[in-house]
């Protein structure tokens, strides 16, 4: 078996200009779930090759041996390229495309101009770059600091979005934060393994932190129900996992995440979404509104009653409220959210119309606006922001608060 490793290994190195040549490199891409919308809102493009002799080589098989001959970056060129033309393709064929991400390998800052080549290959194909996410590894940063400085900056200036790879699978995971610019923080499957209170509660503090330093986050290696919906009540935006989907060809995917149920996120609500995904469900001070590289010195755990509530067409449509807020509207004998929906939907009631008006009033002044109304005779609160927008609708950040029952629990005490 050793002799047969070390023989597929010198066959890697003797043949990779060959399968780049040939096309025995292929993509494959594996779906990313927005978590509040259960929408497919991108997709990670990566490396598998298929050779005559060798078969179905995964990428273990390949990579550690051309990063160490010092070839990698013929795959990452042409993997690139090949993410950019079947793009291009699929748009042409009037099939649905979504976001990609795809990684970097650290010594592709050495081995080659690796911006040029991206560059290149987006404009020889007319492609938009907020279609691409870039994906760094952790270990990257192990460089030159100045050096991986430029890097990353000049990503950001060429309109690309950045991405930390692997988060929390090294020893230098907060400097890194510290030191460097990114969007998103995927954190390493890992911590979904064992999915044991300790593994959550890190989980849930990675989201909090990066919340509050105003990095998206996205957990890989989600394998069930249990985890996806756990990641969704903490704010973790996105999930990847085989739960959702294995990497395959770009139309298998497409055919499975639709067999499964799950629509693609339609590009007008890619930055809306982007802008909900902001709010920091765990922290103390939600309304707090973050402009970019700011940073919200607030704690977690303040487990205010929130929820997400979208105003379209005169309607309101709960995309999320976390179990307070349902533990209030209990209070006030509402059993679940759709019957709010129901019920002040077309503001036909007293409360219906004094609500959506503060909403209306937010949306316009961008500022918390406040409303008090009575229901079965409890006296409530409730704030409002308005978060984001797209030309269908308005989110909003709903606190609400149920005042007689505060106070009866504070005279109990």
């Amino acid at each position: 078996m050793q002799t047969d490793d070390k023989k597929l290994r010198q066959y890697v190195i003797d043949h990779i200009d060959e399968a780049v040549e040939k096309g025995y490199i292929r993509v494959f891409y594996q779906p990313v779930v927005r978590t509040l919308t259960s929408e497919v809102c991108g997709m990670e493009a990566l490396s598998r090759w298929v050779d005559p002799d060798y078969g179905f080589l995964t990428p273990d098989r390949f990579i550690p041996p051309l990063e160490e001959s010092g070839q990698i970056h013929k795959l990452d060129a042409c993997m690139v390229q090949t993410i950019c033309r079947e793009y291009a393709e699929r748009t042409k064929n009037g099939i649905p495309n979504v976001t990609l991400s795809f990684n970097l390998s650290r010594l592709d800052f050495g081995l080659c101009d690796i911006h040029a080549i991206i560059e290149q290959a987006v404009e020889d194909n007319l492609l938009p770059r907020d279609a691409f996410r870039v994906e760094i590894t952790e270990s990257t940063m192990e460089q030159d600091a100045g050096k991986m400085h430029q890097v990353i900056d000049r990503f950001w200036e060429r309109g690309f979005r950045v991405w930390m790879d692997d988060f929390g699978s090294g020893y230098s995971s907060l400097n890194v934060l510290k030191d460097y610019r990114f969007d998103t923080l995927k954190i390493d499957m890992v911590f979904l393994q064992s999915f044991d209170p300790r593994s959550r509660e890190i989980i849930k503090s990675v989201v909090d932190m990066s919340k509050r330093i105003g990095v998206h986050t996205l957990a890989e290696g989600v394998e069930t129900k249990e985890q996806l919906e756990f990641l969704r009540k903490i704010g973790c935006e996105k999930a990847q996992g085989y739960f959702i989907g294995k990497p395959m060809p770009y139309e298998d995917c497409l055919k499975h995440v639709m067999e499964e149920g799950y629509s693609l996120e339609s590009q007008v609500k890619r930055q809306y979404f982007h802008e909900i995904g902001k709010v920091n469900l765990l922290s103390a001070t939600p309304f707090v509104s973050l402009k970019d590289n700011e940073i919200n010195p607030e704690g977690r755990d303040a487990q205010l009653p929130m929820a997400f509530v979208e105003l379209s067409d005169h309607r309101i449509h709960y995309l999320f409220a976390n179990e307070n807020y349902m533990r209030v509207l209990h209070t006030l004998n509402i059993p679940d959210t759709r019957m709010i929906e129901e019920e002040y939907g077309e503001g036909d009631t007293a409360f219906g119309e004094k609500f959506l008006a503060q909403m209306r009033k937010a949306s316009l002044s961008k500022k918390v606006e406040s409303v008090n109304f009575v229901r079965g005779g409890m006296h409530c609160f409730a704030q409002v922001r308005c978060i984001a927008d797209y030309p269908g609708g308005s989110a909003y950040l709903c606190v609400l608060q149920n005042l007689s029952e505060n106070a009866q629990i504070i005279k109990s005490k």
